[in-house]
C-alpha cells in the first residue's frame, strides 16, 4: 500500500481569502487514556510551496475516534487515511480531498542500494 504524504483540495482561508491547495499532517496528539486523536494539518498553496519550506496559509484540526498504533513513523499516514475514510465528526473539509502519494524509488535507485 502507497504511503499518503498529503492531500489536495483548495480551502479558502477564512482570515485572508488565499487559497490553500495542499495540505500535510504537521502536528498530533493520541489520547491513550480514551483512544482518541487530535491532528493539525498545514494548508499550503501549492504542494511545491511546502516542499519549497514556504510558510502555511492556513492551519486546519480534526477530532479522531480512534488512535493510531504502531510505528510512529507512519501515523501521518494513518491520520489522512483517517480524515479521507471516516466520520471525524463535525465538518470534515477535507473529507472528498485527493490523496497524494510518496514516490515510489525508481529501479535505478534501488539498484545502487545493492
Amino acid at each position: 500500500m502507497q504511503k499518503i504524504i498529503g492531500l489536495e483540495k483548495p480551502i479558502e482561508d477564512p482570515g485572508t481569502g488565499g487559497m490553500a491547495s495542499y495540505h500535510v499532517v504537521v502536528q498530533h496528539l493520541v489520547q491513550l487514556r480514551t483512544g482518541t486523536s487530535a491532528v493539525t494539518l498545514a494548508g499550503f498553496v501549492s504542494r511545491a510551496a511546502a516542499e519549497a519550506g514556504k510558510q502555511p496559509l492556513m492551519h486546519i484540526t480534526a477530532q479522531i475516534k480512534d488512535a493510531p498504533t504502531g510505528d510512529s513513523a507512519a501515523w501521518p499516514d494513518w491520520f489522512c487515511r483517517q480524515i479521507l475514510n471516516a466520520d471525524i465528526g463535525g465538518t470534515n473539509v477535507l473529507a472528498d480531498a485527493v490523496p497524494v502519494y510518496a514516490a515510489e524509488p525508481s529501479a535505478a535507485v534501488e539498484e545502487g542500494a545493492q
